[in-house]
């Protein structure tokens, strides 16, 4: 999925699903390059389940919650991507549903997960005029923090996060 421009969505921006809320179905392999999204009501970037996906120099500017969040995601590489002014609302688009807004890049459950190497790559990623949305602090990058996340199996249970530049008050967070 690249080159696109999405704008003023009342969901995500780009949104790779899966059939069930876990790991266990979801996209995999997909390369989400090059795309501006702007003021979307949800998160920019969202992947539920699914292995293998690559989201790499996107832009997201405004969005309502996270720039990008995974949710029980593995060998997931974020690398490049511009978040700003992100995670503005403690709600999303739809009204006052319960949010993703727990920062700029954020890596949440571990259900059903399969087998692989990490959770995430998260990799020179620029994250600028954050926002606290509804967690407890400004977070730039924030792994694991919902009650019950819990770790991944122990051949996945690690995340690589290198050269990325926030100005967050907390730039990382992993209470696990």
């Amino acid at each position: 999925i690249s080159n696109c421009r999405l704008y003023r969505n009342l969901e995500a921006g780009l949104y790779l699903a899966a059939g069930g809320y876990n790991g266990a179905s979801g996209c995999k392999n997909f390369l989400v390059t090059g795309n501006n999204l702007y003021e979307n009501m949800n998160d920019g970037l969202l992947c539920i389940g699914g292995s293998g996906n690559t989201f790499q120099g996107n832009n997201v500017v405004r969005s309502a919650n996270a720039g990008f969040m995974g949710w029980h995601i593995l060998d997931t590489k974020i690398i490049g991507n511009n978040f700003f002014d992100c995670n503005l609302l403690a709600f999303n688009g739809i009204g006052s549903n319960p949010s993703d807004a727990y920062g700029q890049i954020v890596i949440d459950g571990n259900t059903s997960i399969g087998s692989g190497s990490h959770m995430a790559v998260i990799q020179n990623n620029t994250m600028i005029k954050c926002n606290q949305g509804s967690a407890n602090a400004i977070y730039g990058i924030n792994i694991q923090q919902s009650v019950g996340s819990g770790s991944y199996p122990n051949a996945s249970n690690k995340v690589i996060v290198d050269g990325n530049n926030s100005d967050a008050t907390k730039r990382f967070n992993n209470p696990n």
